[in-house]
């Protein structure tokens, strides 16, 4: 039977920095182009900021600020380095990033997963710092990778 890896257990080994393989982390780094990830961070981090808005959680109203304001930025960064009209932007919100589906099947769906609590542990810095980095240079953006 195939195992799914969940998108807490990806995050859980990305941030542990093994690989596959356990061992240690491989230190290789190249240059992100502008852009890259930023449509994968948007979706994520749209969903969960309309859950944590909206669902009963142990999220911190610090986390959940810079939850918002991350997306503020995200939003911004889109808008300027894309020619995305209102109606593509709110179909993305929608269909990509889940972005007001019903209080009901999104609260529910977190508390069977603990996606966002599991997601919204790391320190407001480190997303911050994050949110800084993918949007510092302009550029089309991308889904690339961001997990």
């Amino acid at each position: 039977m195939r195992r799914r890896l969940s998108l807490i257990t990806l995050s859980l080994i990305a941030a542990t920095g093994l690989t596959a393989f356990g061992s240690a982390p491989v230190q290789i780094r190249r240059e992100t182009p502008p852009g890259e990830g930023v449509i994968c961070a948007w979706a994520i981090y749209s969903f969960a900021s309309d859950v944590v808005e909206r669902c009963p959680s142990d999220v911190s109203p610090g986390m959940k600020a810079e939850l918002k304001r991350s997306v503020e930025r995200l939003d911004a960064y889109v808008r300027a380095n894309s020619e995305i009209t209102q109606d593509q932007f709110d179909q993305f919100k929608r269909e990509q990033a889940n972005v007001g589906r019903p209080e009901a099947e999104i609260c529910r769906a977190n508390a069977d997963e603990g996606l966002i609590e599991a997601m919204t542990r790391m320190p407001v810095e480190e997303l911050r710092s994050y949110i800084d980095g993918i949007t510092a240079r302009p550029g089309r953006p991308t889904w690339g990778t961001c997990l």
